[in-house]
């Protein structure tokens, strides 16, 4: 990169509505890159390299809701944003992952405009992480 600044890989797995929105936000800053994601397990297999995972909560149901719920019990090895549409079941969901240590969430399309949402991004992406400093 030309400004020094490191390359953010961000993993997403949202469905395409909020996938347009995302993009529209990497594309604000130079050096991010999407993967978009096709399942759950997918989250799992995720290689070391990610600096960011985004994911709503409410387009896998509640499996992807456990698999959200194990990464936080377990120590995910990436910061996880919750990237969802503001709805009394999605804010009882992330009230409930809150509880369990999801610290990000990106209601859309109150929190999403591009460059708002791409310092989200960055933010989330290289903020220090429990144990690092």
């Amino acid at each position: 990169m030309t400004d020094g600044r490191p390359r953010l890989r961000i993993a997403a797995l949202v469905p395409s509505p909020l996938q347009v929105r995302l993009l529209a936000a990497v594309e604000q800053l130079p050096g991010m890159m999407v993967c978009i994601l096709t399942g759950r397990h997918d989250v799992a297999l995720l290689p070391d390299i990610v600096s960011l995972v985004v994911v709503d909560p409410m387009s896998g149901g509640p499996a992807l809701v456990a698999t959200i719920r194990q990464l936080l019990h377990r120590g995910s090895p990436w910061p996880l944003l919750a990237y969802t549409a503001i709805t009394h079941a999605s804010a009882d969901i992330v009230l409930t992952l809150g509880r369990q240590g999801l610290r990000d969430v990106v209601f859309t399309p109150y929190e999403d405009p591009p460059a708002r949402f791409a310092r989200t991004l960055w933010r989330v992406a290289t903020a220090p992480r429990d144990g690092q400093t």
